[in-house]
């Protein structure tokens, strides 16, 4: 049987801060001891407009949040130092031009379909494109160099990029249309069951989790 967390009517602000600004979704999260099920109270003054697409604003949360339902190449702990979530290894050129980020071989989206570099890559490139929350003009471009492995080439070196790794959500390209944030597929912790608009958004655990 699934444990419900019980509200503790805990008022949270889920803040995006980058180099180009912020936005905040304030929230009212339901606590307990089990992971099973989040549920997240949002009214519509506070509700993500555009769904939970991270480009938009979801899934971009701050380094002591995680959005949930996509994962992230890195973390940030506690200290404030970097772990490791998709990502396996990464590493930045000399100049600091290149950031080379290997990732996991055994994650799949909750539709079955693997995640690969190229939709890391993908991610990046369409948040550099269309991000409304996020500065991403250091970036030149992402590219997949095979199925594990994602290069970053900056226009300028960027010294906190390991952290900026941690604040975006990885969406599939395959399944990415201007309706994801609607219908959200993702690799995280947990996955979307409902959304009462204005009222309250159900998430539950992802049964294939490659994690804890």
């Amino acid at each position: 049987m699934k444990r419900k967390l019980l509200a503790v009517l805990m008022a949270v602000c889920m803040t995006t801060t980058f180099v180009g600004g912020s936005t905040a979704v304030w929230a009212a999260l339901e606590e307990s001891t089990g992971k099973d099920e989040v549920i997240v109270t949002m009214p519509t003054t506070s509700e993500p407009e555009a769904g939970f697409d991270p480009a938009y604003g979801w899934g971009a949360g701050e380094h002591v949040h995680e959005p949930l339902i996509q994962s992230t190449l890195t973390v940030t702990n506690t200290d404030l130092s970097i772990g490791m979530d998709l990502a396996t290894d990464y590493s930045v050129s000399e100049d600091g031009l290149t950031w080379t980020v290997k990732i996991r071989d055994d994650v799949k989206f909750t539709d079955g379909e693997p995640l690969t570099a190229e939709d890391v890559a993908f991610t990046y490139n369409n948040c550099r494109d269309n991000s409304s929350v996020n500065d991403f003009s250091m970036l030149k471009e992402a590219v997949a160099v095979d199925d594990t492995t994602v290069e970053f080439h900056m226009n300028t070196p960027f010294a906190v990029w390991p952290y900026t790794m941690a604040i975006v959500g990885i969406v599939p390209e395959h399944a990415y249309d201007e309706n994801y944030g609607q219908n959200p597929i993702g690799s995280g912790r947990y996955i979307m069951k409902q959304w009462d608009k204005g009222q309250q958004v159900i998430f539950e655990a992802n049964p294939d989790y490659y994690g804890e």
